[in-house]
C-alpha cells in the first residue's frame, strides 16, 4: 500500500510539472482546451473508485464514490482562474446549489456510497460552472484567443466524425456495453459510452460555435461553420432523433435571429443546407420512427417518476439514488431504466427545489441572452446562438436523462462561458493582458459589421 501510494503521489507531481511546462510554452485557452476536450469528451474516465456493479448500472454516476479524469480537469481549470485572481460574479448564481448540496448531505440525505458518488458528480457540475466562466474570460472571439478556442471545437468535432466514420465501416472502436449494443445495433457512438451522448456533446459544440461563425475574422468563420456542418453526419449516424432534430431547430433560429440587413447569404443558404440535410437523411428518421414510435416506454417511467415527487418534494431521496428508489415500485425500472427526462430525474433525486436551484443558472443566462438578442455585437451573437440552443437543448433534455450524467459537467461548462461572453461585466481580476490574448478585459461595445458568409 505504501508503495502504491508513493508512485500515486509521483505521478501527481509528475502531472503538475507537465502541465506547468504545457502552460508556459502553449498558454492559457490552449492549456484550457486542451484539458477540458481531453477528459471531458475523449477520456471521460474512471480515475478512482471503479466498482464491478457500475457495468451494469444505470445512474448519473456509480454506486460508490469516485473520481473521474473530468474531475481532476474540471479542478485544475477552477485553480488556475482562482490563481489568476479572476473570478466572475456569476459564480454567485451556483452557490445557493451548492449550499442546498452540503445542508441536505449533512442533516437530510443518507450517506450511502451511491449519495456521496451523487454529491461528487453535481459538485463537479457546479465547479465545471466556475471553470466555464473563467475559460470564457481568457477568449476573446475576434483575436488570437477566439482562434485558439475554435481551433479546438473542430478538432474535436472532427476526430469524432473519424472515430464515427470508422464505426461505421465497421471498425470495432470504443465498443459499447452489451445491454447498449443491443439497444443501439449499428448506430455510432464516437468516443462515448452511448450515440445519444455523442449527438448531446455535438448539440453543445454547435451553441458554442455559432457565434465564431460572425467573427470579423475570415478563418475564423470558416472553421466555425466546418464545426457545424462536420456535426451533422455524425447527428445522423448516431440516430438520436431528439438531438438531430434539435440541431436542426437552433440553426434555423440562430439564422431567423440575426440582425436586419445582415447575413443576407446565410438567411438564404442556411434553410436551404438544412433542408437538405433533413431530406439526404429523411430515410433514416422514418426508420427509427417505425422502429420506435412511441418513444418507447417513456410516457410509463414519466408516470413512475411523478409518483415519487410527492414523497420527498423538497429535497428528494438523495444525488444518484433513482434507480434504488424507484426499483421496488416498477418492474421496469427494477431492470435498470431512468425515468427518460433530466427534470424529472433530478427533482426526484434532489427534490424540487434542488433541481429549481441546479437549473437557476441556465435560466438566468437565458433571460439575458433574450434580452440581449437584437444587440449587433459579439455579446449579441452569443445571446442570440443560447435563445436559439434552449429549445432544442431543453427537448434533449426533457426526453431523455443523458444530460444529467457526465454530459451535465460539458452543459455547465459551455453554457458557463456562452453566458459570460454576454455579459459586460466579466471579472474582478488585477492580471493585466498577455501579448498573446489570453487574458483580456472584456468589456464590449463594438459594433461588427460586414462580412462574407457567417455574416
Amino acid at each position: 500500500m505504501k508503495g502504491k501510494t508513493v508512485v500515486t503521489v509521483a505521478l501527481i507531481l509528475l502531472a503538475i510539472a507537465g502541465l506547468y511546462v504545457f502552460h508556459t510554452f502553449a498558454g492559457t485557452v490552449n492549456t484550457i482546451m486542451a484539458i477540458a476536450i481531453s477528459t471531458m469528451c475523449f477520456l471521460p474516465k474512471v480515475l478512482y473508485g471503479s466498482t464491478i456493479a457500475d457495468m451494469t448500472r444505470s445512474g448519473i454516476s456509480g454506486s460508490e464514490p469516485r473520481i473521474m479524469t473530468y474531475t481532476v480537469g474540471i479542478a485544475v481549470i477552477a485553480a488556475m482562474g482562482a490563481l489568476l485572481a479572476r473570478q466572475s460574479r456569476a459564480n454567485r448564481l451556483l452557490f445557493p446549489f451548492v449550499a442546498f448540496l452540503v445542508f441536505c448531505y449533512s442533516f437530510v440525505w443518507e450517506p450511502t456510497g451511491e449519495v456521496q458518488a451523487g454529491m461528487i458528480h453535481f459538485l463537479t457540475a457546479a465547479a465545471a460552472w466556475t471553470a466555464g466562466l473563467f475559460a470564457s474570460t481568457c477568449i476573446k472571439r475576434d483575436e488570437r484567443s477566439g482562434r485558439q478556442f475554435i481551433y479546438w471545437i473542430l478538432a474535436a468535432v472532427l476526430v469524432q466524425l473519424l472515430i464515427s466514420l470508422l464505426q461505421f465501416a465497421g471498425f470495432p472502436l470504443f465498443p459499447t456495453n452489451t445491454v447498449t449494443s443491443e439497444l443501439v445495433g449499428s448506430r455510432v457512438n464516437g468516443s462515448f459510452g452511448h450515440p445519444t451522448t455523442l449527438g448531446k456533446v455535438l448539440l453543445l459544440f454547435q451553441m458554442v460555435s455559432l457565434p465564431f461563425t460572425r467573427s470579423s475574422e475570415a478563418g475564423t468563420r470558416r472553421v466555425a461553420w466546418l464545426s457545424v456542418v462536420a456535426s451533422f453526419p455524425m447527428l445522423v449516424l448516431s440516430g438520436g432523433r431528439a438531438n438531430f432534430f434539435s440541431a436542426i431547430v437552433m440553426v434555423l433560429l440562430w439564422t431567423l435571429l440575426l440582425p436586419r440587413g445582415r447575413a443576407l447569404a446565410s438567411k438564404i443558404a442556411i434553410p436551404l443546407i438544412v433542408a437538405t440535410v433533413g431530406f439526404a437523411s429523411a430515410g433514416v428518421w422514418i426508420a427509427r420512427f417505425e422502429e420506435d414510435p412511441e418513444g418507447s416506454t417513456r410516457q410509463h417511467f414519466n408516470a413512475v417518476a411523478m409518483a415519487l415527487i410527492p414523497g420527498n418534494p423538497i429535497a428528494g431521496t438523495g444525488p444518484n439514488t433513482y434507480i434504488t428508489t424507484a426499483a421496488p415500485t416498477d418492474a421496469l425500472t427494477a431492470q435498470g431504466w431512468p425515468v427518460h427526462n433530466s427534470v424529472l430525474l433530478a427533482s426526484v433525486e434532489i427534490g424540487v427545489l434542488g433541481a429549481a436551484l441546479l437549473f437557476l443558472p441556465l435560466l438566468v443566462a437565458l433571460f439575458v441572452a433574450w434580452r440581449r438578442r437584437r444587440d449587433d455585437t459579439q455579446a449579441g451573437d452569443f445571446a442570440r446562438a443560447y435563445v436559439a440552443s434552449s429549445p432544442g437543448i431543453a427537448l434533449v433534455a426533457l426526453t431523455g436523462w443523458g444530460m444529467m450524467s457526465d454530459v451535465l459537467v460539458l452543459w455547465l461548462f459551455l453554457a458557463a462561458f456562452s453566458y459570460q461572453q454576454q455579459l459586460d461585466f466579466p471579472f474582478r481580476s488585477g492580471a493585466t493582458p498577455t501579448a498573446g490574448g489570453s487574458l483580456w478585459s472584456h468589456r464590449d461595445s463594438t459594433v461588427y459589421s460586414g462580412g462574407a458568409f457567417g455574416r
